[in-house]
C-alpha cells in the first residue's frame, strides 16, 4: 500500500471516533487515572498504530522509546504478521524504569521472537540485535534532543528494508524531533508524509 493511501485509510478509520483508551483496555498502566486524560480519550494517538497495524502485514518491528508498550502493543494486537519484534528503552541519568510493565503489555498480544534492551545504544547484544535482520517498520516514540533523533535515524535506516517505513511521533508537540525529521528527510530526498494525531505523526518509506 502507497503511504498516502495509508495515511487517507488511517484518517478515514479515526472517522469512527473510537477512543483510543479502547484499544489500552487490558494494558498496564503507572496510573490508572492517565486513562481519564485527554491523550487516552483522543481518537488519533493510540489508534494510530491500531489502525495502521490492520493495514501492513509486517514481519520485523523495532521501536525505539519502547515505554510501557503502548504504541507497539496495539499495533501487534491488530498485526498478526509479525516474526520479530526488538525495543529499545533509553535510560536518562538516574530515572527509574521498569520494563516488566511493559514487556507484559506486549506478551498480552504477541507471543513470538521478543528483546528489550534497557540501556544505551552502544551494548554488544543490542547491536546484535539489530543487525540481525532488516525491519519493516521502525517505531520512533521519543523526546529527544535534535542530535538523539538524527542519531536514531542514521541508525535505523541501514537496517530498514526495502519498502520499510519508519513512524515519528511527538512531531507536533516537541520541535526537535520535528526538526530532526524534517532534516533527515532533506537529507534523503524524501517527502515526509504527515498524519494529524494529538501529537504529531510523521511517516516516511524506503524505497
Amino acid at each position: 500500500m502507497d503511504i498516502k493511501e495509508i495515511k487517507s485509510a488511517i484518517e478515514a478509520k479515526f472517522k469512527k471516533n473510537i477512543p483510543s483508551h479502547i484499544f489500552l483496555d487490558r494494558m498496564r498502566l503507572i496510573d490508572e487515572d492517565s486513562r481519564k486524560g485527554f491523550a487516552y480519550n483522543d481518537p488519533t494517538y493510540i489508534a494510530f498504530y491500531y489502525w495502521l497495524g490492520t493495514l501492513l502485514e509486517t514481519k520485523a518491528l523495532i521501536e525505539i522509546g519502547f515505554r510501557l508498550g503502548l504504541l507497539s502493543g496495539s499495533f501487534l494486537r491488530s498485526c498478526k504478521t509479525v516474526k520479530y519484534f526488538l525495543a529499545l528503552q533509553e535510560i536518562k541519568g538516574n530515572e527509574f524504569y521498569s520494563e516488566r510493565l511493559g514487556r507484559s503489555n506486549i506478551k498480552d498480544v504477541y507471543k513470538k521472537d521478543l528483546y528489550i534492551h534497557v540501556g544505551g545504544l552502544d551494548n554488544d547484544v543490542f547491536e546484535s540485535k539489530l543487525k540481525s535482520c532488516e525491519f519493516d517498520l521502525a517505531i520512533i516514540n521519543e523526546e529527544s534532543s535534535y542530535d538523539r533523533h538524527r542519531l536514531y535515524f542514521d541508525l535505523l535506516w541501514p537496517q530498514l528494508a526495502s519498502g520499510g517505513i519508519i513512524v515519528v511521533d511527538y512531531l507536533k508537540r516537541y520541535k526537535p524531533s520535528a526538526t530532526a525529521f524534517k532534516d533527515f528527510c532533506i537529507s534523503k530526498n524524501i517527502e515526509p508524509t504527515y498524519v494529524k494525531t494529538t501529537y504529531g505523526v510523521g511517516l516516511i518509506r524506503k524505497d
